[in-house]
């Protein structure tokens, strides 16, 4: 018996019938998705930040949020939002820049205090020299998904 190289797994696209790797999302010919990628998925739950529900986990990407320039070093950002994971306690949409969500942050020792992750529209605060931008999100856990 001779060793060869094995072929690659493939499987066959339901819409099209053209073969492709077994581990292709999405087929190149026909564009149909057979399953949406982990990450992508995540963010997609994102884009929406008012459909998340109490319950649900959430995390702030470091380096987003509100941020003051600093007067000493010219264009470095000292960042003023949340970072990490989130359970979402309450969404909160009262304006373009009252909006946001309430949330405790998940770690190992439990926390009993809320956190303002701001969802607003872009703005410079002139109150307290601060850019205002809203935070990037990814859903890491629906409250009603299953495990």
């Amino acid at each position: 018996m001779s060793k060869g190289k094995r072929k690659a797994p493939q499987k066959e696209c339901p819409e099209c019938k053209s073969l492709v790797h077994a581990r292709v999302s999405r087929c190149k010919n026909c564009k149909h998705t057979f399953y949406i990628k982990k990450n992508v998925k995540r963010e997609l739950l994102a884009k929406n930040w008012r459909d998340l529900e109490a319950g649900d986990i959430i995390k702030v990407i470091t380096g987003s949020g509100p941020y003051y320039l600093s007067k000493d070093r010219a264009g470095e950002k000292i960042m003023m939002g949340q970072k990490g994971k989130f359970e979402v306690l309450e969404i909160v949409d009262v304006g373009p820049r009252t909006c946001g969500i309430y949330g405790r942050q998940v770690c190992r020792v439990p926390m009993h205090h809320r956190e303002w992750i701001y969802m607003g529209e872009s703005y410079f605060n002139e109150t307290y020299s601060t850019n205002e931008e809203p935070h990037r999100i990814k859903v890491i856990k629906k409250k009603n998904q299953e495990k």
